[in-house]
């Protein structure tokens, strides 16, 4: 298949046993590939290190493998998203790009994971050194995106406590998908304030699993 399918794990994941199966199994060609310390990967995972791996295999896809920029697809999952995200920001041509339970930001799930007192000290841990701010990279991307949104999601909420709708809402997919919005299709949300947007976002739409939304400019 003439369409490359440039697969990005998320945390503890192994391309083996990961996300790039279901490419492989829809007759894509697929590039899977484990972060730095991960699998026969060499290094520690540090911000900086994976976005010069992904970009590592972004160049042996192109420059090896013969495939042109605008025949690959970027498929991220969790905080795979993150290397996905920076890819499309710096190679704008790519077919497209599909995040599948990524987040906005880590700082927030982060914080909502740590006692309130320690909130200051998190922001500078995370801003220095682990600063995965994806929705301010994605915001360098014009070109076909879609995001997945897992309805039973554990990982990205920051209300664990509440009910399954302020659960739901504060999913931080409904932060990326919101400021993907703004970005790209203002005049769409423009008479619908955050939160409603948010509430729209939290209600039960019947499809077990995962939700879908698309954009392209």
């Amino acid at each position: 298949h003439r369409t490359l399918v440039i697969s990005c794990e998320g945390n503890a994941g192994y391309y083996e046993i990961g996300i790039a199966n279901t490419p492989a199994q829809l007759g894509y060609s697929v590039l899977g590939w484990n972060q730095p310390g991960f699998g026969q990967s060499s290094g520690v995972p540090f911000p900086n290190n994976t976005l010069a791996a992904a970009d590592a295999v972004m160049q042996y896809a192109q420059t090896v493998l013969g495939f042109r920029e605008e025949d690959i697809v970027l498929f991220g999952w969790s905080i795979g998203g993150y290397p996905a995200s920076w890819l499309a920001a710096n190679y704008p041509k790519v077919r497209g790009v599909v995040l599948d339970a990524t987040f906005d930001d880590v700082l927030p799930l982060a914080q909502a994971r740590m006692p309130r007192v320690l909130s200051d000290i998190v922001e500078y841990a995370i801003r220095t050194h682990f600063d995965l701010n994806i929705q301010a990279i994605l915001a360098q991307y014009k070109g076909p995106l879609k995001l997945i949104r897992r309805l039973q999601e554990e990982i990205l909420i920051t209300d664990e406590t509440g009910t399954e709708a302020q659960r739901r809402a504060s999913n931080r997919a409904n932060i990326l998908l919101k400021r993907i919005l703004q970005q790209r299709h203002p005049s769409l949300i423009a008479d619908l304030d955050s939160q409603g947007l948010l509430i729209t976002l939290s209600t039960k739409t019947g499809q077990p699993g995962s939700e879908q939304f698309g954009s392209r400019r």
